[in-house]
């Protein structure tokens, strides 16, 4: 089974339009696919106003369920300073997400590729490729 850490914009983009057959409602359907959420992505869905209504907050709870959270350890947040140091375009949040998918050794799904290329032994998922068989970049 191949782990994908999605990124905050993957759910949010479904949860903006859960009608359309959106990347997220995708591999959530894979059972080849493992999703994980890494706990600051949790924390990003909870800014928006649209959360603070009991029905959208139970959509995101719904979502959430899907997935499996993955609190960072100490492991995680050593790995994110680190990230930061090296690459100084990396925000916090994106250096969490990034160092969560290093440690659980799964790709990163993200609409936001550009904040995260460059990084040493990350992989991105893409979709394309992986209904095609082509390694994730």
């Amino acid at each position: 089974m191949k782990k994908i850490v999605v990124d905050t914009d993957v759910v949010i983009d479904y949860l903006r339009q859960p009608r359309k057959e959106t990347l997220f409602k995708k591999i959530a359907k894979d059972k080849n696919l493992r999703i994980l959420l890494p706990a600051i992505c949790l924390t990003e869905l909870y800014v928006g106003k649209s959360v603070a209504e009991p029905r959208e907050e139970s959509r995101l709870r719904r979502v959430v369920g899907k997935t499996k959270l993955i609190l960072a350890d100490e492991k995680i947040f050593k790995r994110a300073g680190i990230l930061m140091r090296d690459y100084s375009n990396l925000y916090l949040s994106d250096a969490l997400v990034t160092a969560t998918a290093l440690e659980e050794k799964a790709l990163l799904c993200t609409f936001n590729r550009a904040h995260f290329e460059g990084v040493s032994g990350l992989g991105l998922f893409s979709y394309g490729d992986y209904v095609t068989g082509r390694k994730g970049s």
